[in-house]
């Protein structure tokens, strides 16, 4: 059995990561038709990404915190937030009485869980179809290794 290097796997990763990204644009928006969905609520796919970035961490709350970890420029994301905000789906708060007064918190409304909730029950479903294909002990260490991999890049891809 050939020895395969860590920098093989690193470049797999890495194309992987592209392939998924085509693969979500094709797949996602065309086959479940999630575009048009979207439009009915007056959403772009990056203003619904982001809004499952903030479901997912809601320990990130302001849009400091948010551009550094989405590698948006605070310029261009204020703009999407605040056609959020406009639209109903995020609340900018008043600073804490801690704080200097600069800083805005950002939360999701409730327009924006149901549509989060609408949106990923769409994606769960017409994703869950590709592993479908898939004998019960395949589904099974594809889910064990994508499960060890989500830990490893949780705490910054160093596995402890």
């Amino acid at each position: 059995m050939r020895q395969i290097t860590s920098r093989e796997i690193a470049a797999c990763v890495l194309t992987m990561s592209t392939n998924f990204l085509r693969w979500h644009k094709t797949y996602i928006e065309k086959s479940c038709n999630i575009k048009a969905g979207l439009m009915e609520h007056n959403l772009t796919i990056p203003q619904l990404q982001i809004l499952f970035f903030l479901r997912m961490n809601p320990k990130i709350r302001t849009v400091s915190a948010l551009s550094a970890e989405l590698f948006i420029s605070k310029g261009s994301l204020s703009l999407m937030l605040t056609k959020l905000e406009k639209n109903g789906y995020l609340r900018k708060d008043a600073p804490e009485k801690e704080d200097d007064g600069r800083k805005v918190y950002l939360s999701l409304t409730d327009r924006a869980r149901e549509v989060l909730k609408e949106a990923e029950e769409t994606l769960l479903k017409s994703t869950s179809a590709v592993f479908e294909q898939m004998d019960d002990e395949a589904k099974n260490k594809f889910y064990d290794k994508l499960m060890e991999l989500q830990q490893i890049f949780a705490i910054g891809g160093i596995k402890l």
